[in-house]
Order: C-alpha cells, then structure tokens, then sequence
C-alpha cells in the first residue's frame, strides 16, 4: 500500500519522526539528500516531507506503508538518534508507523 496524503499528513505531524527524518532517510538509502534537503527546508517538518516526496521519486518501491515501517524499524533497532543516544531495541511506543499494519 503506497503512502496516502493523509498518512504523510500524519507523519509529518508528530514531532518525535520530524526529529528523526534523518535517521529514516539513511535508512532509505536517501542519506546523501540530507544536506540538500536541510537548505531546502528550515523546519524538520518540512524536510520530512520533503525526504518522502524525494523517497516517492526516487525509490517508489519503498514509498509504501511496508517499506516506512520497514525503515523506521531497522532505524530503531541498530543506529542512535541524532543526538547520539541508542533507542531501546523492542520499545516502539512513540512511534505510529507500529500501528498502520
């Protein structure tokens, strides 16, 4: 099922997956758009929504709920936050993707 307006309109509303697009882009194979997309976009809401604009063309593969989630689960499990922190590796309270199977 590919991402709907009003799934990205979700996403992009909840402040904890603004604060980790980056991690989600790497995760996607989108890390080397980061620093464009932050020139683009001051506000992290923004640079999600760009990210997954920019993940719909250039993967439309992983521009599915699947391949979100999917992202945003090996995020979770292996690679630290921005700020440098390990998040716990079965917590996934705090993040929606966990209930749009």
């Amino acid at each position: 099922m590919s991402l709907t307006p009003d799934l990205v309109e979700w996403l992009v509303a909840d402040k904890k997956v603004c604060q980790r697009w980056k991690n989600l882009a790497r995760r996607l194979n989108l890390g080397s758009y980061i620093v464009s997309i932050e020139r683009l976009c001051e506000e992290e809401s923004g640079q999600l929504r760009l990210m997954l604009r920019l993940c719909q063309a250039v993967s439309p593969t992983s521009y599915t709920v699947r391949g979100i989630k999917s992202g945003w689960q090996m995020r979770a499990v292996d690679q630290p936050d921005d700020s440098g922190h390990s998040p716990p590796h079965h917590n996934t309270e705090g993040n929606p993707l966990c209930h749009l199977t």
